[in-house]
This record gives C-alpha cells, sequence and structure tokens, in this order.
C-alpha cells in the first residue's frame, strides 16, 4: 500500500515572494480587447454570460435532441456504447447527461460530441477496468498519488463571485516529464469532477482558472508543451465543464511570450478571448487584479497571496477520508 500522506509544500510556499516590480500589467492583445467594447462585449470577455433558464420543457426538449444528437453518431462511438452497457444507469442519467448539455450552452450536436469524446478519453486515461466507475483516488497508481499529493492541480471548494468553480494550476510543481502525462491528466480530470460533478451551480456558471507560474528563463525547458495542448483539447472537448476564463500569471514576459506563442494556437477563439495573461508582479498583486473579473481575495488561497484559509492538506485528507483512505500511513479503513 502506498503511503498517502500529503507531500511536502516548500516549492508551492516560494510562490509569493517577488518576481519583479509591484504591478501586473495585462499582455497587450487583453489589453486592447479590454478598450472600447458594449457591455455584452465585456461580459464575453470576463466569462459572466447569463446562464440559460432551466425550465422542465427546455430540459426535456434537450434531452431528447441530445439523444437523437447521439443516434446520428457513428464514428469512434464503442467506449461509449460499452459504457451504456456497462454502467446504463449512469450514462443514462438525467444528471449526467445535463452536465454536458450546459457545458455547451444546451447545443445538443456539440453536448453529443462531448459525450462520445469523454468516453473514449476516459477509457484511454483510466483503462477498460476503472473508466465505467466514478474517478476516485482510490484507483489512483502511485504515480497518481504522488501527483495528488504534489498539490499542482487544485480545486478550490469555493465558488466565485459569479458561482463559478475554481481551479488552481501551480504549474511550478508540475511533473512535466514525459513519462507521467497520462499521470497529470488522470489528476486534472480528477479535479474538475471534484469542482462539477456534483454541484449544479457550477455546471451551469462554468469554472474559471488560475495558472500560476513563477519559473525563472533559464528553467523554461522544464515547461511541457504537449501536455498542455492536450489538456485543453480535453477542457474543450470531452471534459463536462465550460471553462469561463483563465488567469495566468507567469514570472518574466520571456516565458509568457513562449507560453503564448505554443499555447494559442491549441485554443478556441472564444477560450483564448479569455484566456488572460499577466506577469512581472508579486502573486500578491496577481491576486489583486483578479478582483476585476469577479474572482475576491477571499477566494484565493493565502499560499498564492489571497486571503482564503483553504488548506490542501486539510481538503486532500478528507478526500482520504471518504475514499477509505485515512492516515499518512496508507491504511485503509472500510
Amino acid at each position: 500500500m502506498i503511503n498517502r500522506s500529503v507531500s511536502n509544500t516548500n516549492n508551492i510556499s516560494r510562490m509569493n515572494e517577488p518576481i519583479s516590480g509591484n504591478f501586473c500589467k495585462l499582455d497587450e492583445l487583453n489589453q486592447e480587447s479590454a478598450e472600447g467594447g458594449d457591455e455584452p462585449a465585456l461580459l464575453d470577455r470576463y466569462g459572466r454570460n447569463e446562464t440559460i433558464l432551466e425550465t422542465p420543457d427546455i430540459i426535456e426538449h434537450a434531452l431528447e435532441q441530445l439523444g437523437e444528437e447521439l443516434d446520428k453518431i457513428t464514428a469512434d462511438r464503442e467506449a461509449f456504447d460499452l459504457a451504456q452497457v456497462t454502467c446504463p444507469d449512469y450514462v443514462g442519467s438525467t444528471n449526467f447527461r445535463l452536465m454536458f448539455l450546459r457545458s455547451t450552452e444546451f447545443d445538443a450536436k456539440a453536448a453529443a460530441k462531448k459525450l462520445i469524446k469523454y468516453w473514449s478519453r476516459k477509457v484511454e486515461l483510466f483503462g477498460l477496468d476503472k473508466a465505467f466507475r466514478k474517478i476516485s483516488i482510490r484507483d489512483f497508481e502511485d504515480e497518481d498519488d504522488r501527483a495528488l499529493r504534489q498539490g499542482g492541480v487544485q480545486s478550490i471548494p469555493d465558488k466565485d463571485d459569479f458561482g463559478r468553480g475554481i481551479i488552481v494550476s501551480f504549474r511550478d510543481v508540475w511533473d512535466n516529464r514525459r513519462s507521467h502525462q497520462k499521470s497529470m491528466l488522470r489528476l486534472i480530470w480528477y479535479m474538475i469532477h471534484m469542482s462539477v460533478e456534483n454541484d449544479v451551480k457550477v455546471q451551469k456558471n462554468g469554472i474559471v482558472i488560475i495558472v500560476v507560474n513563477t519559473l525563472p528563463a533559464y528553467q523554461i525547458t522544464s515547461y511541457d508543451d504537449k501536455i498542455n495542448r492536450i489538456l485543453w483539447r480535453d477542457l474543450q472537448s470531452a471534459l463536462p465543464t465550460h471553462v469561463k476564463a483563465t488567469h495566468a500569471h507567469f514570472g518574466t514576459s520571456v516565458i509568457t511570450k513562449v507560453i503564448k506563442a505554443t499555447l494559442r494556437p491549441a485554443l478556441k477563439q472564444t477560450t483564448r478571448e479569455r484566456y488572460h495573461y499577466l506577469g512581472g508582479c508579486t502573486l500578491k498583486a496577481f491576486c489583486e487584479s483578479l478582483e476585476e473579473f469577479g474572482i475576491g481575495a477571499n477566494k484565493i488561497p493565502a499560499i498564492i497571496g489571497g486571503e482564503s484559509d483553504f488548506s490542501y492538506q486539510e481538503w486532500l485528507q478528507e478526500q482520504q477520508e471518504r475514499a477509505g483512505i485515512n492516515d499518512n500511513n496508507g491504511n485503509e479503513h472500510d
């Protein structure tokens, strides 16, 4: 049995040290798009669109349309068809299918494509023996567990001012080795499900992602572009969530330019427009700048400059206990 204790967080703690200067600068492209727009455009840029009014009639009609669209798809549906046989109550449940409809703003055709892709990707990442049940840390492999304890991706229990879920990515502590890509992706899938699966409000309002990366320029080689592209492919085309906005802090302008150049081609237009790059400042100043986007300091963990008392160690211990792994020696309890 592997040790399920939380790993040392010194790498995260050091992130609150100043980088350069005491201000955050929105990158030029984002800055231009922020000026001169009308209110709907600004709402879209901030990811604060009005949610759809879900009446019983609308839900019933949308579910019928989704079923029809699923029947039309003939390619790459093997995993979906197997899921319908293996866990029919889950796959066919209203709650499960509504997650995908909400993530596409009730576009039944888009939801059907995403749902088919979801099962294909879940089988690829978790294998046939684990794909057809809910994602649980009990099923994590050793490398998955190590990534979990490092805290490189965290689902924050609090929602922002617009009812959106918050995911924080500490890129400095990611394991970027190619051999560990699937472990990082499985961790991200787990965190997205933790944020979305049992929270209807987050399903409706979407999530925001905060990316923290303070690597100095000479460590740019440790940044893995491939895993970022795969991650965004899953977020946009497979996972049952809608990323309303992403806010990224980078330590230097050099890294900001490199990441923008490599990442932006992998993003859909709306995602690109809502991906805000900020840098050249302390994490404290970065967090303060997020107030404009509806993410108050009281919702951001203190470890990166916010005022929330959220403790990842305590959160993880709670998840371990729920999964039947409730002490630091990895002992299981039924």
